[in-house]
């Protein structure tokens, strides 16, 4: 079993394991959450001195092109740092009376991305929507988990129902932990 695979296992499992024992694998939450801001943290400082990578999208309205620049990188480097930091805070301040049930979500959005990135062998946007769409034509299974995962993800960001109640209570009364990733990283990206 590749590394990959068993990456994607892990956050699908330990998303759907804490959601549906969330009043007793509070823990574990944080734990999967912890591990996956280390490997982005991780791939990020494996993408340092790759400035090659670009891609270009073009339409018939303009063209949209995408690089991995020192700047970009500088912004994700701190990204991801910041990200590892509040979940290494997390794992000790998540307790009882503390602990919340958005780990799961991040685990589960985060099993998308990397099922994705199994399939293509890239993070490559273009190559993620080749997949899709090709997925699309044959109505496959992966294409249904896919779409459930990242519409989770976009439903909840976008603050649609079920997740509407978010935003009104997210900054006055968001756990420590959170509160700094909400303001310092999820709103400014």
């Amino acid at each position: 079993m590749s590394l990959m695979t068993l990456t994607i296992l892990i956050l699908l499992a330990g998303g759907l394991v804490s959601l549906i024992l969330f009043r007793k694998a509070k823990k574990l939450q944080w734990i999967l959450f912890f591990m996956s801001a280390a490997y982005s943290t991780a791939a990020t400082i494996l993408l340092y001195g790759k400035w090659e990578l670009a891609e270009t999208f073009r339409t018939e309205f303009f063209n949209l092109h995408l690089a991995n620049t020192k700047m970009g990188w500088l912004f994700l480097a701190a990204s991801t740092i910041v990200t590892l930091l509040i979940s290494i805070f997390s794992l000790s301040y998540n307790d009882k009376k503390h602990a919340t049930g958005i780990a799961p979500l991040w685990t589960m959005l985060l099993a998308a991305i990397f099922i994705i990135r199994k399939a293509t062998g890239s993070f490559s946007i273009a190559e993620s929507v080749n997949l899709l769409a090709l997925q699309w034509q044959e109505e496959s299974a992966l294409l249904y988990s896919l779409v459930i995962l990242l519409s989770l993800a976009f439903f909840t960001k976008s603050a649609i129902a079920p997740f509407y109640m978010w935003p009104a209570k997210a900054h006055a009364e968001a756990p420590d932990d959170f509160s700094a990733f909400l303001s310092g990283i999820m709103i400014k990206l």
